[in-house]
């Protein structure tokens, strides 16, 4: 096997496993990309913050088996770190998703604005969003699988925004982005490429929003998303 490490999921790992079972795209990974063998070590999560070093007993047509050698990590779950992103094109959005992923983002809802140019955002796109998740992850190393919450109005947006601590809302024209003082989750919003309407900032600046830039360039909302997931992540 490789001596580059690759982590793989299986959400049904605990602490107290003696064994794990690998299957679909995890057993393909093991069995046909690695050529694992009996006695390979493997690093498996449950997106839950727990990495476990495992030892391959089996490598089946369908199935991989193996025993759970140690604990590696418990990860403490992170600040909560919400995306709000305005729907897009399905490739650039995806594309902003999964690098948002890698940065340390715990939840992502998509929005619907009035400036929003793209088809409706149904459950198929949800459960793909949640296979991008898994597969970034897995990339990044990261021990914790964000939530992938059904899209919602913005209407529904400005009820959240309301019942959390922290709103940022990217803003090309907004003073810099600085640290969120105290304690609690964070909701980052990231409007449409044709921007946020004044009642719309309004009705967020209302319910406790801040306006912030994280660059002296105008970003594409994909882009955006990045930049300020990053900025976030780094300063608090």
């Amino acid at each position: 096997m490789s001596s580059h490490q690759f982590l793989f999921y299986c959400a049904g790992a605990t602490a107290e496993s003696p064994s794990l079972e690998l299957r679909g795209d995890e057993h393909h990974h093991v069995a046909r990309v690695l050529r694992s063998d009996p006695g390979d070590i493997l690093l498996v999560t449950n997106g839950s913050g727990l990495v476990l070093e495992c030892r391959v007993t089996r490598v089946g047509d369908g199935s991989t088996s193996a025993d759970v050698v140690a604990v590696r990590s418990r990860e403490r779950e992170p600040r909560g770190l919400l995306l709000a992103l305005a729907i897009m094109r399905r490739d650039r959005f995806e594309q902003a998703f999964e690098q948002c992923v890698e940065l340390g983002i715990t939840a992502c809802v998509p929005f619907s604005a009035r400036g929003s140019k793209a088809g409706e955002f149904g459950s198929r796109s949800t459960a793909r969003l949640r296979r991008i998740a898994v597969s970034a992850i897995k990339q990044s190393f990261r021990a914790w699988l964000p939530v992938v919450l059904p899209a919602a109005t913005f209407e529904t947006l400005v009820d959240r925004a309301r019942a959390t601590p922290h709103v940022i809302v990217g803003a090309v024209d907004g003073p810099p982005l600085r640290p969120c003082a105290g304690g609690g989750d964070v909701l980052a919003i990231v409007g449409p490429e044709a921007g946020l309407t004044a009642e719309e900032c309004a009705a967020l600046e209302g319910a406790g929003a801040v306006f912030a830039s994280v660059s002296t360039h105008r970003l594409r909302s994909e882009t955006a998303a990045v930049a300020l997931v990053s900025a976030l992540r780094r300063d608090n």
